[in-house]
């Protein structure tokens, strides 16, 4: 929705959240079933989620540094 409205920062930290949280899921099945893979699973998500939203918020970056030379 926020992408939508050309918010690009809003849209991928609510993404980021969204992710976050399905991976805390995973973690929580995988405890309670005790599934150790689904643990992993939710573990390399979250990390996933964070790196991918670290790199966006650098590509906006050089964007807008391209945009002012």
């Amino acid at each position: 929705m926020f992408d939508a409205l050309g918010d690009e920062a809003t849209a991928d930290a609510f993404a980021l959240g969204g992710n976050i949280l399905s991976g805390i899921s995973n973690i929580g099945e995988g405890i309670a079933s005790g599934n150790p893979f689904a643990v992993i699973n939710g573990v390399t998500g979250i990390i996933g989620s964070i790196a991918q939203f670290h790199d966006k918020r650098l590509d906006r970056a050089i964007r807008k540094s391209q945009l002012e030379v």
